[in-house]
């Protein structure tokens, strides 16, 4: 996709994010936590978006190749999706309002699920945009107990989340025709904000106990978070950065625990914002954790993102460089 506004919609965004920055007119915040409403004690209930098409996403199919930036590399669609296939785990950044990530996302799924039924191993599926006490939902989906709507309400998704669903219902129902696991892997918000707020030393014992391990002294990463924080609403960075680097692992956590139990005949996909998805987000963290092979995915339009040297990079072109492959969409 154009990389215009990458940077704006890098990290996980919630309905309570979006609301704030179009009422104000500046940037939306980039973490996940908002300073108006997820950094008091009770959020206000924002109303639903507004209806979208339930065919926007397959609306938004085009025909894709694959880049790898390391050897400046092209492949042909099969060839690119079958060296994904090789990895242990996928992570796929989206932008959280572009159908065609959406596509990108659906198209991975089924490719993994069609190599799924000749190699037999388990799949799952792990989605950023549903919290993790709503695992039930996911699992009652999964099982065909509820419909889309049905699980709009049980994972209070206008609410949670707040992007339409119908952007996420594909990759949702592409994951139970495959009969993979679906797992929930938002944080819950009373963690963030608290550390957004407060930091991670005035953590209360109560939510310090579901902390992951935490690396928070990659300069490197601190460095890409500081540029994309530039320019957003004032808040205290460290704070900012603590709650991030907590979604981050806490994704890794939940990944690492699904390839470990699986092991040796298991792949895994991430569905998450592509801050998320840059290597020294989620794909470094699992790595750290064992032995797995991560690939990173980011959806681009018309042409590759090529890399350049690190004082001529724009933000847009740093973010994509941490990206192992790009998924390159034809151009409309």
């Amino acid at each position: 996709m154009s990389m215009t506004r990458l940077t704006s919609l890098a990290f996980g965004l919630s309905l309570f994010l979006v609301a704030c920055a179009q009422r104000s007119k500046g940037p939306p915040s980039i973490i996940g936590v908002s300073p108006e409403h997820e950094l008091t004690e009770e959020a206000k209930v924002s109303p639903p978006p507004p209806a979208t098409d339930p065919e926007v996403v397959h609306k938004a199919a085009r025909e894709f190749t694959g880049y790898r930036a390391a050897d400046d590399r092209s492949f042909a669609r099969e060839s690119f999706l079958t060296h994904l296939a090789a990895a242990d785990a996928v992570c796929i950044g989206e932008r959280h309002d572009a159908p065609l990530d959406h596509f990108a996302e659906l198209s991975l799924i089924e490719a993994l699920a069609e190599r799924r039924a000749m190699r037999g191993f388990q799949l799952a599926v792990g989605f950023e945009m549903v919290r993790k006490k709503y695992q039930a939902a996911l699992n009652a989906f999964g099982q065909g107990v509820l419909s889309v709507d049905q699980f709009r309400t049980a994972s209070a998704w206008d609410k949670e989340w707040g992007f339409p669903l119908e952007y996420y219902a594909p990759s949702i129902e592409a994951a139970r025709a495959a009969q993979a696991a679906s797992l929930a892997f938002g944080v819950d918000r009373e963690l963030t904000a608290a550390v957004a707020q407060s930091g991670l030393d005035a953590l209360p014992a109560k939510l310090s106990r579901d902390l992951p391990d935490l690396d928070l002294d990659n300069a490197e990463h601190r460095k890409l978070f500081d540029g994309m924080m530039a320019g957003h609403p004032a808040g205290n960075p460290e704070f900012y950065y603590e709650a991030q680097v907590i979604w981050d692992e806490s994704m890794a956590d939940q990944s690492f625990a699904f390839l470990r139990a699986h092991a040796p005949s298991r792949k895994l996909i991430v569905l998450a914002g592509v801050a998320h998805c840059h290597r020294l987000a989620i794909p470094s963290r699992i790595e750290r954790r064992g032995s797995f092979q991560v690939v990173s995915v980011l959806p681009v339009e018309a042409q590759p993102v090529k890399p350049k040297s690190t004082g001529e990079a724009s933000l847009d072109e740093r973010l994509a460089a941490g990206y192992d492959y790009q998924l390159v969409f034809s151009a409309p």
